[in-house]
Order: C-alpha cells, then structure tokens, then sequence
C-alpha cells in the first residue's frame, strides 16, 4: 500500500501519504489527524499502528491530535538519542510546525519513538521514511538494524 511519494498513513479513515519526516520539508499532506484513532501506518512490508499511551492500559490519542510526525534531532544528541515526535497545530500549513507544541503523553513528557527502537519491525514503514529522506547516518543504520 505504499505509494512513490511516501507511507500512506490512515487516519479516521481517510489516506495520508506521509511524504517526510523532516521538518524543514513538510508538505500540508503530511498533516494527519489522530484524535480518537488508533491509526495505521503502511508498507509493502509493514503495518503498525501508533499508539498514544499504553500503561496502564491503552487509551486514544486526545482531541486536538492534528499535526505532524517528526524527527526530533538536535546537534547536541547523538543520533541513537534522537525520537519521533508529533507535533500539534493548528492548519496543515507546514508553516504552523513552528509555532504548534509537541504532543504531550498523560504523565506531561513529550510523545515520542525513540529512533532506536525503528528496527522494531512494528515500526519499519516510520524507518523507511528516515532512509529515504537521508536523515540518518551509516553508525545509526548499523546501531538499529542489528
């Protein structure tokens, strides 16, 4: 189910195609709406759903859950401490990233995937995105795909 421009995301039942997970790139495609959803993400290989919070037990993403899917990488983090993020806004504008607010989980600390944890099969379609987008280096392909 994955097209040439990127992983199709459902959301509410509507397809998304997430084209990047790059900030600076984003296009108002990638905006995808997970309120109340449990949402899928596709790959010719891989379907994953994301989850908002898991403990203690499984609850659904919080209304106002619209935005992006983002990696969160700053220069003063090694690339292994770098995570997915969702970021709130309020338009599919990709200029409202700057001005939207990181999704927050119930215990008030960011949601996040930690990159790590991307060769987690469950994850592979959100790996795929960073390769494609060569946003990742040959150490953290070689530290994730062990």
């Amino acid at each position: 189910m994955a097209s040439s421009n990127g992983t199709q995301l459902y959301a509410q039942g509507r397809a998304r195609v997430i084209q990047t997970l790059d900030p600076s790139k984003l296009h108002p495609s990638d905006y995808v709406n997970l309120a109340g959803a449990k949402p899928k993400c596709f790959t010719p290989d891989s379907t994953f759903e994301l989850g908002y919070n898991r403990l203690p037990h499984r609850i659904p993403f919080p209304k106002n859950s619209s935005g992006f899917l983002y990696l969160s990488s700053t220069t003063d983090k090694p690339q292994s401490a770098w995570e997915i993020r969702f970021r709130v806004t309020g338009s599919n504008a990709p200029r409202s990233f700057k001005s939207g607010a990181d999704l927050l989980r119930p215990d008030h600390k960011p949601w996040h995937i930690p990159v790590r944890s991307l060769g987690n099969k469950q994850y592979a379609a959100l790996w795929e995105l960073l390769l494609q987008g060569g946003l990742v280096d040959g150490a953290l392909v070689r530290l994730v795909e062990q």
